[in-house]
């Protein structure tokens, strides 16, 4: 026999150890035993609540409309409307953007000589605080000052003043588009 069992205290300490153990898997099965109960009653409950006004179960198909409209989408795992996607806004909106267009805009100048279209990139400064629905992409190459941004670079780059104004007219023809 070894010393473990020899010992009376730990006999004993292991005894009270399985009877703790025996009282709490007894505590579990009534706990268990309980929330089924609950459960049972909460349906009955609400089957009988669903029988006496069926407006209830219009607005439940409601519901259940407005929890579809919530599905994941794995570009933005965040729902609409999270905390965290308002404090992203906010960080975005507190970025100091402009300063960080001003000493490029700088950088090109000194630097490169670059003045004369380096300007353009203060452009880029409201397309940068748009609200985020319109930051997708479709919607941000038909704002206005994206497709002058576009329009004056083909001008400048390319000389393609004459049929670069045509562009312009994806500006009605998607908004035209998007109200159907």
């Amino acid at each position: 026999m070894s010393e473990f069992e020899k010992d009376p205290e730990l006999e004993k300490l292991s005894s009270e150890l399985e009877k703790a153990a025996e009282r709490t898997a007894q505590a579990a099965d009534e706990a268990a035993g309980s929330i089924d109960a609950e459960a049972e009653e909460t349906e009955e409950t609400e089957d009988m609540a669903g029988a006496e006004d069926p407006d209830d179960a219009e607005e439940d198909d409601e519901e259940a409309d407005d929890e579809d409209d919530d599905t994941i989408d794995p570009d933005d795992p965040l729902p609409n409307g999270s905390f965290f996607d308002h404090q992203k806004e906010e960080r975005r909106q507190n970025y100091p953007y402009p300063v960080l267009v001003t000493l490029l805009y700088l950088v090109l100048g000194f630097v490169f000589h670059l003045w004369h279209p380096g300007w353009l990139i203060f452009l880029t400064i409201p397309l940068y605080y748009l609200p985020g629905e319109e930051r997708k992409f479709p919607r941000i190459l038909c704002n206005p000052v994206m497709v002058t941004l576009i329009y004056l670079l083909l001008g400048f780059y390319c000389h393609l003043w004459h049929p670069g104004w045509l562009i312009f007219l994806a500006i009605p023809l998607f908004s035209a588009a998007v109200r159907k």
